[in-house]
């Protein structure tokens, strides 16, 4: 099923990229929530800086791969003296290659605000696959294929709910 490749481009990122707090994939919607946890406030000014360049650069990768996505959308929510910047995209045409163009692009723009969910046991590559693996045969063995998955990190844990 073509929802399956960006479930799997997300989860892949996830796993991948400690900058990634939480991810949410509705069902319903076919939309993939991404989003990344800023440790001070960003002024308006910045953030539609970031917001332009950003989806500038979103869209010219999807040109070069000659797809264009259903939904695209980025934004800030400021509470108390956080930033939560949140990537919202369709499941259909998301790839890994534009969730590490994202998470770089925040990590250049707020290199010292963006908060990182580190773990002192770095994975290996086949620990990745085997993790991604079984998300993907649990998502898969479900009857009912309208799955709602949020995903979050805590302490260098990474946890994955089917809601």
């Amino acid at each position: 099923m073509i929802v399956d490749v960006g479930l799997d481009a997300v989860i892949s990122a996830f796993i991948r990229n400690p900058e990634l707090s939480s991810i949410q994939y509705k069902a319903r919607q076919n939309t993939i929530v991404m989003e990344m946890i800023l440790t001070d406030n960003i002024d308006c000014q910045k953030q539609q800086l970031f917001l332009r360049r950003t989806t500038a650069a979103l869209k010219m990768l999807h040109q070069l791969k000659g797809k264009e996505a259903l939904k695209l959308s980025i934004e800030f929510c400021n509470q108390g003296n956080i930033s939560i910047l949140t990537l919202y995209r369709d499941a259909f045409t998301l790839t890994e290659e534009e969730i590490d163009l994202y998470v770089r692009l925040a990590g250049l723009e707020f290199s010292n605000m963006l908060l990182r969910e580190t773990d002192e046991s770095v994975l290996q590559n086949n620990k990745i696959n085997d993790i991604k693996k079984r998300l993907m045969q649990n998502i898969n063995h479900k009857n009912d294929r309208a799955n709602n998955i949020f995903a979050y990190r805590d302490r260098g844990k990474m946890f994955v709910f089917d809601k």
